[in-house]
């Protein structure tokens, strides 16, 4: 008996982070568990263009992003379904040299 030798489909993936270090740190810890990191987005028009584009299987996006600060990029509370499943990030610096907490 064959052993199988087709791959298991690999997770698509796209970031929508305006920190550029977040969004690059985000991207290789999810390239090295083994997903595909198919774009990256550093705003919410950015975001959504490369959504429609890209056709990912999840977004990972930061809930305030540029141009208005406000949950501009798609999201899993959204009426209207999002054209791809949303994870939402938020992260924010708390006072003093702690680092950043990330919910």
């Amino acid at each position: 008996m064959e052993a199988s030798t087709q791959a298991t489909p690999t997770l698509r993936v796209i970031i929508g982070e305006d920190d550029v270090l977040l969004r690059e740190g985000i991207a290789r810890i999810l390239e090295g568990a083994g997903l595909n990191v198919v774009a990256r987005a550093g705003d919410a028009d950015e975001l959504l263009r490369k959504i429609l584009a890209f056709r990912p299987d999840i977004a990972i996006v930061d809930v305030r992003m540029p141009p208005g600060w406000d949950d501009d990029g798609p999201s899993p509370a959204d009426p209207a379904p999002a054209p791809a499943p949303c994870c939402a990030l938020r992260c924010h610096w708390t006072t003093g040299l702690q680092p950043p907490v990330i919910h």
